[in-house]
């Protein structure tokens, strides 16, 4: 009879578990990434129009303040975005390490009983392996024992003959 592990069902959902969970930590890792390209792409429109800045008229440089200073306000709120999805991030890692955990602790009782089975298994086998030795060697010395007594008859047989 093969290996049955009692708790299957349990550990499958579990791993169905940890696996949505990682999708979710994937999800909150991307979303830090995008952030940060957010951030990044802010920053080279801030040297794009300090670059500009230098061959603009006068009249502009207060506008070109203004929007800088604009850029530098959206890449503050974008970093406290980042920094949101960061803590986000963590919280999903956290619960990815526990689901881990959990997994874990289950597949090492299925190997635990998986190696008790087999050792039950082993034992059943190596007693019967047993049983049958014992009933080959008792059939063997019953043989053994008739035919003794067969050949002390045909001699005790052969003896009254003599006489």
């Amino acid at each position: 009879m093969p290996f049955r592990y009692n708790l299957q069902k349990i550990l499958n959902f579990r791993i169905t578990k940890r696996d949505e969970q990682i999708e979710v930590v994937k999800r909150a890792q991307m979303e830090v990434e995008r952030i940060q390209r957010e951030i990044d792409m802010k920053y080279q429109e801030i040297y794009s129009v300090q670059a500009d800045m230098k061959q603009a008229q006068p009249i502009m440089m207060e506008t070109y303040d203004r929007y800088i200073k604009h850029l530098y306000k959206l890449i503050e709120e974008l970093e406290k975005q980042k920094q949101e999805a960061i803590k986000q991030l963590e919280i999903e890692q956290e619960k990815l390490v526990e689901l881990e955990k959990n997994v874990k602790v289950l597949e090492k009782h299925k190997e635990r009983k998986k190696e008790e089975y087999l050792k039950e298994e082993k034992e059943k086998e190596l007693k019967e392996l047993n049983e049958t030795a014992s009933i080959k060697h008792y059939r063997k010395q019953k043989e053994t024992q008739e035919e003794q007594e067969m050949e002390d008859y045909l001699q005790r047989l052969q003896e009254n003959n003599e006489y």
